[in-house]
């Protein structure tokens, strides 16, 4: 019997090993990329096996250990009501990562096409989306999440659709930018001339050129949508408690800054790093895609 890899055609080997080669040469090259790329993944594994890591469960109240200190006992310590701050902090990487994640891809899902067929087509369909599209970017992001989540109610769902609409002008417009320059070229001109169907021309041709910006924006815009997060849940228009939020321990934690110092640290250094991490991240996507940027 004939080894499976045989069967694999040899220029698919060669091209996928080229591509491992290549990626692993411009990660050696960007060790903060490489870095912030770890540093996401094990944030991930955390977030997804909390319940088995944390502790303690992050809505237990210990009466008797209110305020208590960093110790041996509870790692970062607790707060107002006795709660370990690390097996919240644990919880919270679900909810910032979750809703940064979720949102950001919706956002893609449903911008990207839009503005690829809008793009292509262009015409009264193009100005009508992009009327609306710069209707939506008149508001500040902040804002309009806001009153979003004013409308809607405070819930995990209700700030993911809200920061996902906030995001959905820039996929947007990226994906439309992409296809007018694309659609120019001669390797589009040439699938017309042949006859390929329009979805055809935009999903199998135009759109694997179009990824890479994609990619670079959908870090940049999860790093932003988990600083939104936090910024809601830190007025009250978030995640509500006793549910762990980085920016409800935040909000929580101004409150009892000299009686609890250690509060806010543990959530307000997470968020730095995350989004020096996303940024560094975007940056390696980037340097991957286009080399001469090495």
């Amino acid at each position: 019997m004939e080894p499976l890899t045989e069967t694999w055609p040899s220029g698919q080997k060669t091209a996928a090993r080229s591509g491992l080669e290549a990626a692993w040469a411009v990660a050696r090259r960007n060790q903060a990329s490489l870095g912030s790329l770890v540093f996401l993944l094990v944030l991930v594994v955390i977030a997804v096996v909390a319940g088995q890591l944390a502790p303690f469960d992050p809505k237990d109240i210990h009466r008797l250990d209110r305020f208590a200190s960093p110790s041996s006992q509870f790692l970062l310590g607790t707060d107002e009501l006795g709660r370990d701050l690390l097996s919240r902090l644990m919880f919270g990487a679900r909810v910032s990562l979750g809703v940064g994640f979720i949102s950001v891809a919706l956002a893609a899902l449903v911008g990207v096409p839009l503005g690829l067929w809008g793009g292509y087509i262009l015409g009264i369909y193009d100005s009508i989306l992009m009327g609306i599209v710069d209707a939506i970017l008149a508001f500040p992001a902040i804002l309009l999440a806001m009153v979003m989540v004013g409308i809607l109610g405070p819930s995990p769902k209700n700030v993911t659709i809200a920061l996902a609409v906030v995001f959905l002008p820039r996929f947007v417009r990226i994906a439309r930018a992409s296809m007018l320059t694309q659609r120019a070229l001669p390797y589009v001109e040439s699938a017309q001339a042949i006859g390929a169907p329009q979805y055809y021309i935009v999903a199998r041709t135009i759109l694997p050129n179009a990824v890479g910006p994609i990619l670079v924006q959908m870090a940049i815009a999860m790093a932003e949508a988990i600083l939104l997060e936090a910024g809601l849940s830190f007025l009250g228009l978030g995640i509500q408690p006793p549910n762990p939020s980085w920016g409800l321990m935040i909000g929580t934690a101004k409150s009892f800054l000299y009686q609890a110092p250690w509060y806010g640290v543990g959530p307000g250094i997470m968020l730095v790093l995350v989004v020096l991490a996303l940024n560094g991240l975007a940056d390696g996507i980037q340097k991957f895609l286009d080399p001469q940027r090495q």
